[in-house]
């Protein structure tokens, strides 16, 4: 077993985890009697981001938490007594961390072998998991915006869902130059199969129509118009594994926030990056092709002769050198 740079590597590093000894430094954490917005915040920091790689739900609730502790300090500071109700969500946020066990994931992720995605969203939250040889190697949330969760139906949500795992499979692809032969994916909701299965999308969705063919238009870009290489199976509600990712009470509460609006909800234009040590099996063809644009040969040049370029200067007048040479000034 090995740590290093929040993750820890076990069996030959064929699995990966998040850091074993900063999960524990936080079950080990404690709060004084009276604790300050500071002391509050300091608990929630010592969890570290690191995508795929934490139990369900500590990430979401984390960055909630932090945007609630921010709001109370910019009334007051940092240094002020916490209200009970803030105290009373990091306990139950550590309540989360103590019963939650840390994902065992594949290091390794081989884009020969099939990948099974399967998705779901709740009326705040989309999740996903993925498996390659019946393993996990895949774990993500991702919480919905104040005017998504409002504004969308249920069809909506979890076409998103759809839109989640294609977009992380993507940003995989983009990110290390490779191509998933073989990714399905699963869901519960038959309207969402039905638009990514057909390309369009019909005008019994009423008001929703408008988003769900936002959403279409978007992964038909992301795809290159390669939609159809994703199969999508539907499935029944129970069977789905991605359920238990996205209903959790702690969540529900902070989403229901007066602080959880369109103004103080910002939610990065950057998608999560897979993480540096998970590592992509390539073909063997790719691996050994002279032209792979991934790792450049480059060729060293071992002739003497050869010297670096230099400023070529005009030839010096006489009078003036002779007064260098001199040491004149």
């Amino acid at each position: 077993e090995t740590t290093f740079y929040g993750v820890t590597l076990t069996d030959g590093a064929d699995h990966i985890s998040y850091s074993h000894a900063r999960w524990q430094k936080l079950l080990d954490s404690t709060l004084p009697p009276q604790p300050t917005l500071r002391q509050l915040l300091s608990i929630v920091a010592k969890v570290t981001y690191q995508p795929d790689l934490l139990p369900p739900f500590v990430e979401p609730c984390k960055n909630l938490l932090q945007s609630e502790l921010a709001h109370a300090a910019n009334t007051t500071n940092w240094d002020s007594t916490a209200e009970p109700s803030l105290v009373n969500l990091i306990h139950y946020f550590l309540e989360l961390c103590h019963k939650s066990i840390l994902p065992l994931l594949k290091r390794y992720i081989d884009v020969n072998q099939p990948i099974k995605i399967y998705v779901d969203a709740s009326a705040y939250c989309l999740g996903l998991i993925a498996h390659q040889n019946d393993q996990p190697i895949l774990l993500r949330q991702q919480v919905l915006s104040p005017r998504a969760k409002d504004l969308y139906h249920t069809n909506t949500k979890e076409l998103n869902g759809i839109a989640f795992a294609i977009e992380t499979i993507r940003s995989i692809e983009i990110d290390r130059r490779v191509h998933f032969r073989y990714v399905t994916i699963y869901t519960d909701n038959s309207a969402a199969q039905s638009i990514i299965l057909n390309q369009r999308v019909s005008s019994v969705h009423g008001k929703q129509t408008v988003h769900l063919l936002k959403v279409l238009r978007y992964l038909q870009d992301i795809t290159d118009d390669q939609l159809h290489r994703f199969t999508i199976i539907h499935c029944a509600g129970p069977s789905n594994k991605a359920d238990s990712l996205t209903r959790y009470p702690l969540l529900a509460q902070l989403t229901k926030s007066n602080n959880y609006n369109d103004d103080n909800y910002q939610p990065s234009d950057d998608q999560p990056q897979p993480i540096a040590f998970m590592a992509i099996k390539r073909p063997a063809e790719q691996l050994n092709s002279p032209n792979n644009p991934k790792h450049p040969k480059l060729k060293a040049i071992d002739d003497p002769t050869t010297t670096l370029p230099t400023t070529t200067c005009p030839t010096l007048d006489s009078s003036l050198l002779e007064i260098l040479q001199s040491g004149a000034t």
